[in-house]
């Protein structure tokens, strides 16, 4: 009778032992997979980054130009790689200060630049032979400022937004002078006009 206890007592131990070992198995079963999964997100992870930095490498790459001189801090000219230049002083890397920025179509703004943008005066010449001078306001002409045409026409008075806005008087080529009020670079009101006298054979 006691060894028939026994006997059944050891299969039920070895029974637990089994479901034990069969628990233990599927624990380190899990966690086998959870090491393999945070592997695979980890190189996915790090691949991605790997691609990005070399995305942005090319980027920068791409858009890199050539410095001589001090363009981080002090004068220096930079040269980008369409062919523009800019020659002046820098701030903190960007365009600050008194500067001529050559564009690759022809025009040329010699001025006052404002953390990377055309702040204060300055003057615009573009393909055209057309030049205006006179205040810039992020980068735009705004305020009072002088727009000479190459067809020998002139306009003084006030600008907004890159165009002729409020009081001006316009100069023609021919004589007549022009003055009134303008928006969005058109004439809204004509104050007066004064045409040249007229030539007596």
């Amino acid at each position: 009778m006691i060894t028939r206890n026994f006997r059944k007592k050891k299969v039920l131990d070895e029974k637990k032992e089994k479901k034990v070992f069969g628990f233990l198995l599927k624990i380190i079963s899990l966690r086998i997979k959870m090491v393999k999964l945070v592997y695979t997100v980890m190189s996915t992870r790090l691949f991605v980054m790997a691609a990005l930095m070399f995305a942005m490498f090319s980027i920068e790459a791409s858009a890199a130009g050539k410095c001589k001189g001090k363009c981080r801090d002090g004068k220096g000219t930079y040269t980008f790689e369409n062919g523009e230049v800019y020659s002046g002083t820098f701030k903190e890397g960007k365009f600050d200060g008194k500067g001529t920025y050559t564009f690759a179509s022809g025009s040329k703004y010699e001025g006052e630049y404002k953390n990377g943008v055309r702040e204060g005066k300055g003057k615009f010449t573009y393909p055209t032979g057309d030049v205006y001078e006179g205040d810039f306001v992020g980068g735009y002409p705004e305020g009072k400022g002088v727009y000479y045409y190459s067809s020998g026409d002139r306009y003084e008075g006030e600008y907004k937004g890159g165009k002729k806005n409020g009081n001006g008087v316009y100069y023609f080529s021919s004589g007549t002078v022009q003055t009134g009020v303008f928006e969005e670079g058109e004439l809204v009101e004509e104050i007066s006009i004064k045409r040249p006298p007229r030539k007596r054979f």
